[in-house]
């Protein structure tokens, strides 16, 4: 077939080649070839390059018919330049996936190799034709651009962040490459000088969001969960709102530190198996936190399963029940948004009408609590019967509750603090046995309460300037406290029209979600396998080491709260034992809880007595 016009006709499929297939007298050997493959996996062009004396060169070579030769040709594919990794892109139709963008094909290649859970591309010849690229398949997906060290990948970066808006990719997140990095640099060359493999993963943890352009610093509610940055507006929000309350403030005994940064966002461990499936496909249709999803799903599972799986620690039984407060700021955090996603999600699978019989509000007082589950109550009384000649009996009065599992939900959890600031309010004691599953009772003599094998689960909301009022000094060192995960969230995304949450397809994952809370009511006694029990080794210690101030006291129950985060993992992953991959995902989500109280009490002052 003859082309007068000079235009490349493609030809498929190509046939196979060798490098010296690429040879260039003016050049040489070539040093780099990378395939472009199409969705088909078929070869839409390659890329080569070649290294010089002071100088490289990128050649495409697309396989066709160019005026009657059939071969290989120094052009561009005629239907446009397509991105790297395209297959890869588009096989991961559930979103799960970060897609990392960087300049370059040598770059991409062993940036691939730096995380492989992650789905690194780029396109031809960089910021020369970013714009001519076909950048489409990025669409819903969330992306995160790596430039090079140099000008050239700023303008990369750039143009990258633009095509990628148009496509409405989400979460477009850039990283900061650090100002000690050498000039030039990438991630094709080897990590600068006291650099590790965990260092370069936090900068993209902490990449800053490109997805919204921010005029303002009032749009600091904007904010991605890709990224968090230093919640200037939300300190100096707290700060006036501390300066005209300040008789209030001189009544408290904590005194905080308001110029902590936010946490960084937790490493991807923790959104890993099912739970991150579900964040992911909640995700684009709420403004919520992922992590605030993350959270609220850990901890509603856990209630459902139900009280048969634990932990040994010595002779002390540990359920898989939760408390977590999520902090946020007003409206703003979208607390509530993600509560309603997750209980919209749970009311799907229609548990043994849990979602009837095993959510209540309204936390007010300890007797309270044990009422909502409470064991039978017997009492003595006269047969009053014809041929019960008035003796006196036992009989039940009430039949109590048999289902002994209570998700409490709490939305405005000050209201909780206040409340147990009461003379005798005995909430305090009583969270504190349920946490720990035990028998909750009274002590008083006439018309006494219990609550046998509680199931308790707390899911609270509170600002962080709520905190700084009600949360005194005696709750936080007295145990209290450190029984709670105490989570920063905030919003993540835009959606003036509300998301689609409806139009979701559940079904396969309400599915296997019903299979995994069948088998894990089934599951009793949990044990670490070999290769979690030498990670615990070697995180004991730091999880256990007591830390000064406020902030120790709030984290001092580090070690068994990850312990029940890891057997949460476990469970969804229907293992009966904690391994390695459970336990890691446990310890990156609680390192996001260490680093939110971090943020939330700073350098706080109190007096952790003894922690009970």
């Amino acid at each position: 077939m003859n082309n007068d016009n000079n235009i490349l006709v493609p030809i498929l499929p190509t046939p196979t080649y060798n490098r010296s297939a690429f040879r260039r007298n003016i050049f040489g050997e070539p040093t780099g070839i990378w395939e472009y493959l199409d969705e088909n996996k078929n070869i839409h062009c390659i890329m080569v390059r070649y290294d010089f004396i002071g100088d490289k060169k990128y050649l495409p070579k697309t396989y066709g018919n160019l005026n009657g030769k059939i071969g290989w040709h120094n052009k561009k594919h005629p239907n446009g330049n397509i991105l790297y990794n395209l297959p890869t892109i588009l096989i991961d139709k559930d979103f799960s996936k970060l897609i990392l963008i960087v300049e370059g094909e040598k770059a991409a290649e062993a940036a691939q190799k730096l995380f492989p859970n992650m789905i690194v591309t780029t396109s031809m010849f960089g910021n020369q034709t970013a714009s001519k690229t076909d950048w489409s398949p990025l669409a819903g997906k969330p992306v995160c651009i790596w430039p090079d060290k140099d000008k050239a990948g700023d303008l990369y970066a750039e143009s990258v962040i633009q095509q990628c808006k148009l496509v409405k990719a989400r979460k477009i997140s850039l990283v900061n490459v650090p100002e000690n990095f050498p000039d030039g640099w990438d991630l094709a060359d080897e990590l600068p000088v006291d650099v590790s493999l965990s260092d370069i993963n936090l900068l993209i943890t902490n990449a800053h969001d490109r997805s919204i352009d921010v005029t303002s610093t009032s749009s600091i509610d904007i904010s991605s969960p890709l990224i968090h940055e230093e919640d200037s507006v939300c300190d100096n929000e707290i700060k006036s709102d501390v300066e005209t309350n300040s008789l209030e403030k001189k009544t408290s005994q904590l005194n905080f530190n308001l110029t902590k940064k936010w946490p960084p966002y937790p490493a991807k461990d923790a959104f890993n198996g099912i739970a991150g499936k579900i964040v992911n496909i909640i995700d684009p249709h709420a403004e919520s936190d992922q992590v605030a999803l993350l959270i609220q799903f850990l901890t509603v599972f856990g209630n459902i399963v139900g009280r048969n799986p634990y932990f040994m620690v010595g002779g002390t039984r540990h359920g898989i029940n939760l408390f977590n407060i999520l902090v946020g700021d007003t409206s703003l955090g979208r607390k509530g948004t993600s509560l309603d996603c997750i209980l919209y999600l749970f009311e799907k699978l229609n548990c043994d009408d849990w979602n009837k019989k095993c959510i209540q509000t309204g936390l007010s007082s300890g007797e309270g609590l044990m009422w909502a589950i409470r064991d039978p109550i017997e009492k003595l009384e006269k047969d009053k019967s014809k041929n019960g000649n008035g003796k006196i009996e036992m009989v039940v009065a009430d039949p109590g509750i048999s289902d002994k599992r209570l998700l409490i939900l709490e939305t405005e959890f000050s209201r909780v603090l206040k409340v147990m600031e009461r003379e005798d309010n005995t909430l305090s004691n009583i969270l504190r046995d349920a946490w720990d599953a035990k028998t909750l009772s009274n002590l008083t003599k006439n018309d006494s309460l219990k609550a046998s094998n509680p199931h308790i689960s707390i899911i609270g909301h509170v600002t962080k300037s709520e905190l700084y009022r009600y949360l005194n000094n005696t709750e936080a060192a007295n145990g209290f406290a450190n029984r709670f995960n105490w989570i920063c969230v905030r919003r993540s995304k835009l959606l003036p029209e509300g998301g689609n949450l409806n139009t979701v397809d559940f079904s396969y994952l309400i599915k296997e979600l019903i299979s995994i809370v069948e088998f894990s009511k089934q599951v009793n006694e949990m044990r670490r396998n070999d290769s979690a029990k030498e990670i615990w080794k070697k995180v004991y210690e730091p999880l256990t080491d007591g830390r000064p101030g406020l902030l120790g006291a709030m984290i001092a129950r580090g070690a068994p709260q990850v312990m029940r985060f890891s057997c949460i993992y476990a469970l969804l992953d229907k293992s009966f034992e904690i391994r390695s991959e459970h336990l890691m995902s446990a310890l990156a989500l609680f390192d996001y809880i260490e680093e939110s109280c971090e943020y939330i009490f700073g350098e706080a002052l109190g007096d952790p007595l003894a922690l009970v």
